[in-house]
């Protein structure tokens, strides 16, 4: 399934919590860091996890977190370009400024910034735990694995096999360029979230929620 635009009108609410996950960023990870972090929240779509790798610019971080309570077996996934992976470990552990400059460069988190890294991911999903629940009853979600993933290979599989809801957006560290960063949910939380039917641009239009049920339990 090539990436798909949703439908005009039928992800509403899924679109807006997913834009309220992503501005958390700028508080939660910004002030763990010391330095201004801007987000620039753009394009929602579903997409297989083969379509996000093929989609990427270049090797991203991604930071898995799984879900808990009512959502339990499910996971968000964070990624980021290496440069802002990089930069925002190297800031966490006071990294210098030119030193950073420098390991912007590579294509892997190396050493103490792998560490610093997850260091980040528990403060962003214990942010994004925050933003959601203000919409959300039951719901949870704890920092669990991390690793790179690049356009040829998911080295630990954070992608997994489900489709995916995604939210790409712009990201700004401090004075670097911007990356761009994505967010991303299955289609059965996203659909959860939604209240309805996740429905993609030339998809034929889902059958209310009630019908599923009534189908399921047939």
């Amino acid at each position: 399934m090539a990436a798909a635009a949703l439908k005009q009108g039928t992800g509403t609410e899924v679109r807006m919590l997913l834009e309220r996950v992503v501005r958390s960023i700028e508080g939660t990870l910004g002030s763990l860091v010391g330095r201004e972090i801007h987000v620039t929240a753009s394009e929602v779509s579903c997409q297989d996890p083969e379509d996000v790798r093929s989609s990427l610019a270049g090797p991203v971080v991604v930071a898995r977190g799984d879900m808990d309570k009512g959502y339990a077996g499910k996971a968000m996934l964070a990624a980021f370009e290496v440069p802002d992976a990089v930069a925002m470990a190297g800031l966490l552990m006071m990294t210098p400024d030119d030193v950073i400059a420098e390991r912007r460069k590579t294509t892997r988190l190396e050493g103490e910034d792998i560490e610093a890294f997850g260091e980040l991911g528990n403060v962003l999903y214990s942010g994004i735990t925050d933003a959601v629940r203000e919409r959300v009853e039951d719901f949870g979600v704890r920092m669990q694995a991390q690793g790179h993933v690049s356009a040829d290979a998911d080295e630990a599989d954070l992608l997994g096999s489900e489709p995916l809801v995604t939210i790409s957006f712009g990201l700004r560290v401090g004075d670097y360029p911007e990356t761009r960063a994505l967010i991303a949910v299955d289609v059965e939380t996203a659909t959860r979230w939604n209240g309805a039917p996740i429905e993609r641009v030339g998809e034929a239009p889902a059958p209310p929620m009630t019908a599923l049920a009534d189908e399921e339990g047939a």
